[in-house]
C-alpha cells in the first residue's frame, strides 16, 4: 500500500515511521467508518479521509501508544471483529475494528505492545545499572 499520502498529511510525529498499514473499519458512534489501520514504530493509529468531494489528508480517529494497549481479542466466525482495549486517563476504552486480515492485525498489535513492554523493561534495567554506577562512583570518590 502506498503510504506517501499518510506521511505528507502531517499525522505522524517527528521520527515516527510506518511499519505496516491495512484497509479497515472502525466502529464510531454507531457507525462503521472506512479508513486505514496504521502501525508505526511508536503507536497504533486509525485514519479516515475527511468527508467531502475534494478533501486531502486524513483525520486521526483513534490512536494509542503501544504501552497503553491493555488487551486485544477477536470475535465472530464469519464476520470477524477485533476488540482493542486501550488505557486512557478516565479508564479503559474498548474499540471495535474490522478488516480482511483481522488475525494478522491482532498479531501485529500484540507484537507492538510486547515490543513496547520489552523496551520499557530494558530502560528500567539500564536506569538501575546507571543508578548503581553513580552510587559506586560517589562511594569511591
Amino acid at each position: 500500500m502506498d503510504t506517501s499520502k499518510i506521511y505528507s498529511s502531517g499525522v505522524l510525529n517527528k521520527g515516527e515511521e510506518i511499519t505496516d498499514c491495512f484497509q479497515g473499519k472502525c466502529h464510531i458512534s454507531n457507525d462503521m467508518a472506512n479508513g486505514l489501520i496504521v502501525f508505526t514504530n511508536r503507536r497504533f493509529i486509525f485514519l479516515r479521509k475527511p468527508p467531502g468531494l475534494f478533501t486531502k489528508g486524513y483525520n486521526v480517529v483513534l490512536f494509542s501508544s503501544w504501552g497503553d494497549i491493555v488487551s486485544v481479542s477477536t470475535t465472530g466466525l464469519i464476520s470477524k471483529k477485533l476488540h482493542l482495549s486501550i488505557q486512557k486517563e478516565n479508564g479503559i476504552v474498548v474499540h471495535k475494528l474490522s478488516c480482511d486480515k483481522v488475525e494478522d492485525v491482532a498479531q501485529r498489535i500484540l507484537r507492538g505492545a510486547i515490543s513496547s513492554l520489552h523496551s520499557c523493561i530494558a530502560d528500567m534495567f539500564f536506569l538501575k545499572i546507571a543508578f548503581n554506577d553513580t552510587r559506586l562512583l560517589l562511594a569511591t570518590s
